[in-house]
């Protein structure tokens, strides 16, 4: 009785069709856990990790204003660093403190707290109620970041105030000791050059503004997707069926088998 040998025994594993699990190779994995979690759910996963990094831009420093008395640097809220030399310090009319609501601010934080809650609840009821909430809340967002933009820019002026000059006597011997002490140059006309007192939003403020939008759009856009009762839903492919002429030959013999023979 002839035994297989070890290289026949693979050809007669490579004629009937299968092969051994060591000469198969790796076993194809499937998909991971995440990826089965957020199937359908990458708009609103995408949207809840915008509204983190807007959060965390409210914080950050949104205005700057530089001037001969110093500058002055405001966050979303209201909150406000400055540095000064005390050119005014003896005047009569000492600039005011600018008057910024942090309002606005504080309903953003609130859009992006419902946001990322309902996100992450939502992972496993998938609710569609919960989707619109999330749509809706990211847009508020949105909305409100960029009215707080525009409330800290129309505080421009008043912020400018606090870092000018003032033109009275105690403002005047303000800049000349300013001067004395080689910490700023002398207000005289004509003398020379200086730049005015400028305020410009800085890129925290403006990239606050983008990253909101962009969370909005993701969230809206992947509820007009995957909402089944939108009116904007479209598919992702059209596939186009086109007759073959066999079929449309089986139907005229059809139609012939069906009329009746003159006799």
């Amino acid at each position: 009785m002839v035994e297989p040998t070890p290289w026949r025994a693979k050809e007669t594993h490579g004629r009937s069709g299968t092969r051994e699990p060591a000469e198969s190779g790796a076993v194809p994995q499937g998909p991971k856990p995440y990826q089965v979690a957020l199937r359908g759910y990458w708009g609103y996963a995408w949207a809840a990790v915008g509204s983190l990094v807007t959060l965390i831009l409210l914080f950050r420093p949104w205005i700057s204003v530089r001037g001969p008395d110093g500058s002055v640097t405001v966050n979303a809220f209201g909150r406000m660093q400055n540095t000064t030399v005390y050119l005014n310090v003896w005047s009569t009319h000492r600039p005011r403190a600018a008057q910024i609501s942090g309002f606005w601010a504080i309903l953003a934080c609130a859009a992006i707290f419902i946001t990322v809650l309902a996100v992450v609840i939502n992972l496993r009821l998938r609710l569609e109620a919960i989707t619109r909430l999330v749509a809706m809340s990211t847009l508020a967002t949105a909305v409100f970041v960029l009215i707080t933009v525009l409330h800290i820019n129309s505080k421009s002026g008043e912020l400018k105030g606090m870092v000018s000059r003032t033109t009275d006597l105690g403002g005047q011997i303000g800049s000349f000791m300013n001067w004395a002490f080689g910490n700023g140059k002398l207000a005289v006309p004509g003398l020379g050059q200086s730049a005015y007192t400028s305020a410009t939003l800085t890129q925290w403020a403006l990239l606050a503004s983008l990253v909101s939008f962009g969370s909005a759009l993701a969230a809206i856009t992947q509820w007009i997707r995957s909402s089944p009762t939108s009116l904007f839903r479209l598919p992702w492919r059209v596939q186009v069926v086109a007759k073959s002429s066999d079929t449309d030959t089986d139907t005229d013999t059809a139609d012939d088998a069906d009329r009746p023979t003159d006799r």
